[in-house]
């Protein structure tokens, strides 16, 4: 049987030692990171770093609060913006930036608050386009619905020099 000679157990010791030093010096990089870009303004790239600091030591209190304090902010901003652009009517940006927001904080009970908000102030578009006969609440009500009750008045059939040439069949009144 072989034992261990003392160059093994110092080579063990000195890569176990080297394994901890660079597991400690990723959390200082990380830590680092995130406090350049959370000075830069970038949270969301600060949330990033801290939360692999705290990959790397999980009971870190201060990577935690580091942590915690850009996903608030990430979060907020985005809340903001998703307010402002349902004050424009830009229901689209306003929903995008709720996902967003949703990504770092899935249960944050303001997104859903807001998200209601849009779907509401949608619903009330479609309803005020469709009562005026714009022709865009057709198309809103549809991508909503999956399809419209509502036809076009006249119908006519498809030019004769388009017969045929489309890959979709002629639409019928």
């Amino acid at each position: 049987m072989v034992g261990w000679s003392g160059g093994a157990v110092g080579r063990l010791a000195f890569a176990a030692g080297l394994l901890l030093t660079l597991t400690g010096c990723g959390f200082q990089l990380a830590m680092m990171k995130g406090k350049r870009l959370e000075s830069q303004g970038d949270y969301a790239g600060a949330y990033e770093a801290y939360d692999k600091a705290c990959d790397r030591k999980p009971d870190h209190e201060d990577a935690e609060a580091a942590r915690d304090r850009t996903r608030a902010r990430v979060v907020g901003d985005s809340l903001e913006a998703a307010r402002g652009a349902l004050e424009a009517a830009d229901y689209e940006a306003a929903v995008e930036k709720l996902d967003y927001a949703e990504q770092f904080d899935p249960d944050h009970p303001e997104v859903y608050q807001v998200r209601g908000d849009v779907e509401a102030a949608m619903r009330d578009a479609i309803i005020r386009n469709w009562e005026s006969g714009d022709a865009r609440a057709t198309s809103l009500a549809g991508g909503a619905r999956g399809s419209s009750s509502r036809r076009p008045s006249t119908c006519r059939p498809p030019s004769s020099r388009c017969a045929g040439t489309s890959p979709r069949p002629p639409s019928r009144c």
